[in-house]
């Protein structure tokens, strides 16, 4: 029924055009079947296109056009862009908070754990790999703490998505790897090494002696 009515209506508009109707002068009233369909969403080849089309369309009456990428683009830049900047900050700031505390934890640990040391190379064990021990101790602290922040905020994007479509209509991708993400793994790292190198030399100057008989 629906597409006889269209029918209907495109042979309608096709008699006024060869009566000689002018339509860039006369509003004529939208069909009820026409009525039906608010909106189409057009994809273009590039964004020239884009503009032109949408400039053609604005000398009728018959439709408007809504170009959303500039808009997007403005709030993507003004406001989420803001924020995020806001959150890679308070990013920096909790991993180096949280390096001070794994060095001052490691590093702390090291007068109680002397004599562990201290057998450790009388069984033979060389102060490379004593040294070694302490930062793949501070790694797996760093690196480790960082996947499951990692994993903890990327689940938590997964469970709120659905309510941030509902309110605002975008679509989320809650595994989405930003660029900086990338580099956070690498960074953890290198603050594994600079957080345990200190307490791996004390560690690797260990007297056996003195740690036995301590």
């Amino acid at each position: 029924m629906a597409l006889q009515q269209l029918d209907g209506a495109k042979a309608h508009l096709a008699e006024d055009a060869a009566a000689g109707h002018d339509h860039a002068h006369h509003h004529h009233e939208t069909p009820e079947a026409m009525k039906e369909v608010t909106s189409i969403l057009v994809k273009t080849r590039s964004d020239f296109d884009a503009i032109s089309l949408s400039g053609d369309l604005k000398k009728g009456f018959q439709a408007m056009a809504v170009n959303p990428i500039r808009p997007i683009q403005r709030l993507m830049q003004n406001v989420l862009g803001n924020i995020q900047k806001a959150l890679v900050v308070l990013t920096a700031v909790i991993i180096a908070v949280s390096g001070v505390s794994i060095f001052v934890s490691i590093y702390n640990s090291m007068s109680d754990r002397r004599r562990e040391i201290g057998i450790m190379r009388a069984l033979g064990a060389q102060r490379s790999t004593v040294f070694s021990i302490v930062v793949a101790e501070s790694a797996v602290l760093c690196v480790g703490g960082g996947l499951i922040g990692w994993l903890v905020g990327h689940g938590i994007a997964v469970l709120a998505s659905p309510a941030v479509s509902a309110r605002t209509g975008l679509l989320l991708n809650p595994w989405a790897i930003t660029p900086w993400e990338w580099i956070l793994f690498p960074v953890l790292l290198l603050l594994a090494v600079l957080v345990g190198f200190l307490p791996a030399m004390t560690a690797y100057r260990t007297n056996v002696a003195d740690a036995l008989n301590s």
